[in-house]
């Protein structure tokens, strides 16, 4: 049995050895620089990184509770090491002038064969340390909680997703019932646009038929004064061909007052047609609300196609015929009624 004096002998060891360790890194063991690329121990990297690396999770490891045996184990392993690593460090050309490579290679070979005893002997107590040093209870009790939190978490967003669906829901028919709404009547503006243009030239032909009216009162006027003052003076000849000339301007100034008059006639017709399709497809929504019978809004419907695709009188040819509706929509109640349930 050791005594308290040995067992801190030994710690202390293993902690200079550790700290040794500790201050070599894999690179200056290569030693490319010094020895050239044919005898540097660029080889042996890989051996040197890991052993190194081991015994740095052994320094990181806390020794409280180990035994005087495992600690003489572990220094003894630990100064083997910085007895290796040294030999790589003081190797040199003048130290083994003959056959240098073969005792470079040897050094190498020992740390990497010496590898599987350090693991077999470091290992155990490194995962003795990292053992004792958790608390599998209180880490489970963390898990336990974090798992808590995360089931909240996710049934909090599962609510928050289905009350957004829910309102997107509502939206998305929000949004349908507005398009409904808006449907048909959407369109009347085409034809408020068609009725305002028609309206715009009703008034300029009104204003033109104005002016050739009144150009006609003031050249029979003009003619009557004429005739009154110089008739008497005129020979027949000449008298003839005022008349002619007279009669000429009097049938252009008719025409024109005639056609201006027709086209205000026209613009004027298809002003109030548009208006009033304008009127029937603002108002058909109120129709389709008022009832819920099918039939009965399909009529309606019915009508809207046809205030929209029916070709009526143009109004600019006298001989256009009237649309004649009133049948047809005798037939569509009609219909309406057969089809209601006794």
């Amino acid at each position: 049995m050791a005594t308290t004096e040995q067992e801190k002998q030994q710690r202390e060891q293993l902690s200079q050895a550790l700290s040794k360790l500790s201050e070599i890194t894999p690179e200056s063991l290569v030693r490319l620089k010094e020895l050239g690329s044919e005898l540097s121990f660029e080889s042996g990297l890989l051996y040197f990184s890991r052993t190194l690396k081991l015994f740095k999770d052994l320094a990181a490891c806390s020794l409280d509770g180990a035994s005087y045996t495992v600690v003489s184990q572990l220094a003894t392993l630990a100064n083997q090491a910085v007895n290796e690593f040294e030999n790589v460090l003081k190797f040199s050309l003048q130290q083994y002038p003959q056959n240098p490579s073969q005792t470079r290679d040897q050094l190498i070979a020992a740390i990497r064969d010496r590898y599987d005893t350090y693991f077999a002997t470091i290992t155990p107590f490194i995962a003795y340390s990292v053992r004792k040093g958790t608390d599998f209870e209180e880490l489970s009790r963390k898990v336990t909680e974090v798992f808590k939190e995360v089931q909240q978490s996710r049934d909090e967003q599962l609510r928050i997703q289905k009350t957004q669906q829910a309102e997107s829901q509502e939206i998305l028919e929000s949004m349908r019932r507005a398009a409904a709404e808006v449907g048909v009547s959407q369109h009347a503006i085409y034809f408020k646009e068609e009725a305002d243009a028609h309206k715009k030239a009703s008034r300029n032909w009104l204003w033109a038929t104005a002016v050739i009216g009144a150009l006609t009162v003031v050249f029979a006027l003009f003619s009557i004064d004429f005739y009154s003052k110089n008739l008497p003076q005129l020979q027949v000849g000449e008298a003839l061909q005022y008349l002619a000339a007279k009669l000429f301007i009097f049938s252009v100034l008719y025409f024109g007052l005639v056609w201006a008059s027709r086209n205000y006639r026209a613009h004027q017709h298809n002003y109030v047609v548009n208006k009033h399709r304008q009127n029937g497809l603002s108002t058909f929504q109120a129709f389709v609300k008022a009832t819920d019978d099918e039939a009965t809004k399909n009529a309606v419907l019915l009508r809207s196609t046809e205030s929209i695709f029916a070709m009526g009188s143009s109004g600019f040819v006298s001989t256009d015929p009237e649309p004649q509706g009133g049948s047809q929509i005798l037939e569509i109640v009609r219909g309406v009624l057969q089809r209601r349930p006794e």
